[in-house]
């Protein structure tokens, strides 16, 4: 059983309340974000919607208001490089 499964009895999906009142790490851990991450991979043909490459690709938040029932404008995908450059990194 994982960590997730322990604290959030993972045998239902988790509500949006729970989704956003849990620790950020943890929420991009949890089921619910991985099937959004792959809907906005494949919205973007699986490329950095910024450069075009096809690896290392992130799915960033342009907002957080909608945490646990994100958008498709609410996320972009990235590819690392772009990623860190979007934050200033």
């Amino acid at each position: 059983m994982t960590h997730l499964e322990e604290m959030y009895g993972r045998t239902k999906r988790l509500t949006v309340e729970e989704q956003r009142s849990m620790p950020y790490p943890e929420y991009l851990r949890s089921p619910e974000w991985r099937n959004r991450r792959i809907r906005a991979l494949s919205m973007a043909g699986e490329m950095c919607e910024v450069c075009g490459v096809e690896y290392s690709l992130q799915v960033h938040h342009l907002t957080y208001e909608r945490r646990g029932y994100e958008l498709p404008e609410d996320l972009v995908v990235l590819c690392k490089q772009c990623h860190r450059m979007e934050h200033g990194l």
